[in-house]
């Protein structure tokens, strides 16, 4: 079980849950506006994605697949 923020330095984090709780983590070097609600599906048991619109309306994406991979834009266009 995974449970994600974007804290007040707008990082997006993580922590994690199998058995007991493991602390939270950050996910990228990409910022956020701070509370900046986060989207996440789950294709398989062995992939993440993340979803968050930016403070540039831009949408932004990273995945998991055994570890985290940088944050990038999705498509051009601007949400808002």
């Amino acid at each position: 079980m995974d449970v994600f923020a974007i804290d007040s330095d707008g990082r997006a984090q993580s922590a994690w849950w199998h058995g007991e709780w493991h602390d939270w983590f950050p996910i990228g070097t990409r910022t956020f506006p701070p509370g900046a609600p986060i989207a996440v599906q789950s294709r398989n048991d062995d992939q993440m994605d993340l979803f968050i619109v930016g403070g540039d309306g831009k949408v932004y994406s990273s995945w998991w697949n055994g570890e985290w991979h940088e944050w990038f834009q999705v498509g051009s266009r601007v949400i808002g």
